[in-house]
């Protein structure tokens, strides 16, 4: 049985980052600077349960570990994740450590069914001639990124964007070439190798399936 294509990326038409929002995520990314989790420990939620401060302390500690990961693996080279957002539990901007309206300007371009779904932002920075391995999510940063949506950011055209790389079972490539915005299956064995030019895309991963976000999608429930 041959696996739809699908099942590893979709590409989403008319979905775009204005330049300035780009910008400003590639300007976040070059000052290489985490959210310390020892700053979050100390944020008092007011008006809020103990489950809602452990979720949302859970939320960036996964995104920080995931980063972490990504960073020190011997399996990447040149590879940097910044976590830029959290927003699985959405309406607490006011107690978010490092809050930023520009990313809140693109939790909201998404329903509120997906937003149901989503778990936090990153912005990935590879350095040329960088690369990370063929791999899956799930077995590296555990059930919070089942499923990822991509928005290059810089090179922002086809001939200059090193593309991410699907590894079918029947051993095939399939490679997603520049696209202003695309979902990925992060339980798909996938990677890529950069070319001469630094690179940055901005990651939002989400705790459904690749399927959800297809069938939400199809259904024109995913982006506003």
């Amino acid at each position: 049985m041959t696996i739809p294509e699908h099942h590893y990326f979709f590409k989403i038409p008319n979905i775009e980052l204005p330049e300035e929002t780009r910008n400003h995520l590639i300007k976040r990314a070059k000052q290489k600077k985490d959210i310390p989790i020892e700053q979050f420990r100390k944020v008092t939620l007011k008006g809020y349960d103990g489950v809602a401060s452990q979720l949302m302390f859970g939320t960036v500690k996964a995104g920080q570990s995931t980063a972490h990961n990504v960073s020190s693996s011997v399996a990447n080279e040149g590879l940097r994740y910044n976590w830029v957002g959290m927003y699985g539990l959405h309406g607490l901007k006011d107690v978010i450590p490092d809050y930023d309206p520009v990313v809140d300007s693109i939790y909201n371009m998404f329903t509120e069914e997906a937003k149901k779904h989503l778990f936090y932002f990153i912005v990935s920075s590879t350095e040329p001639y960088g690369y990370m391995s063929p791999h899956m999510d799930q077995r590296t940063f555990g059930k919070h990124r089942e499923s990822v949506i991509f928005f290059p950011l810089e090179p922002y055209n086809e001939k200059d964007w090193a593309p991410l790389t699907y590894y079918t079972p029947e051993g095939k490539t399939i490679p997603i070439n520049f696209y202003h915005c695309y979902a990925g299956n992060t339980e798909a064995v996938h990677g890529y190798e950069n070319n001469e030019h630094p690179r940055y895309h901005l990651q939002i991963s989400f705790l459904q399936p690749m399927e959800v976000l297809y069938k939400l999608h199809t259904e024109n429930r995913l982006f506003k």
